[in-house]
């Protein structure tokens, strides 16, 4: 009677061990899928999007950037866009990542002024459609000086411009 009791003891407790490895295993699985799915959509958006420099401006601290979205996807979280500018001021090369803002300009910080024309979707840069951003550098650019503008979307995406300062 006692090895009975203990063999179903036993029987019981191999039951719920591979119950709960069995749960893990598709639990485990299911949660790769998932991550492969939303890699392969990171992936695709990527793909789509395309964007390139039209024009570069810049004077005293100020800088324009129109950029052109010639790519199928659309970009509206500006604030997860890069912008990094390189430049010459008192004789010495300046490398700055500028910040977003949606107000008013500080020293470092860019915003987006306009998307034209903007008609598809208020306020979301489509393909097509051309986005001018501006931006306001903490140092005065040298006159004659040349520069580098970089702006990168969300997708990881870039382009590059360049600009001479008059």
């Amino acid at each position: 009677m006692a090895d009975s009791v203990a063999a179903m003891l036993i029987l019981a407790l191999l039951l719920v061990v591979i119950t709960l490895m069995a749960r893990a295993t598709i639990a485990g699985g299911t949660m790769m899928d998932l991550a492969s799915k939303a890699a392969f959509d990171r992936a695709e958006d990527r793909a789509r999007t395309n964007i390139s420099v039209t024009s570069v401006t810049a004077s005293g601290t100020s800088v324009t950037v129109k950029l052109k979205n010639t790519g199928a996807t659309s970009v509206a979280d500006f604030d997860k866009m890069d912008f990094i500018i390189s430049y010459v001021s008192s004789n010495a090369t300046v490398i700055t990542r500028l910040t977003h803002t949606a107000g008013t300009l500080a020293a470092d910080q860019w915003k987006r002024t306009s998307i034209s024309p903007d008609t598809l979707e208020p306020n979301t840069w489509n393909e097509s459609e051309t986005l001018t951003l501006d931006a306001l550098l903490g140092n005065t650019l040298d006159s004659a000086s040349t520069g580098t503008v970089a702006v990168v979307t969300p997708h990881g995406v870039d382009a590059l411009g360049f600009f001479t300062v008059p």
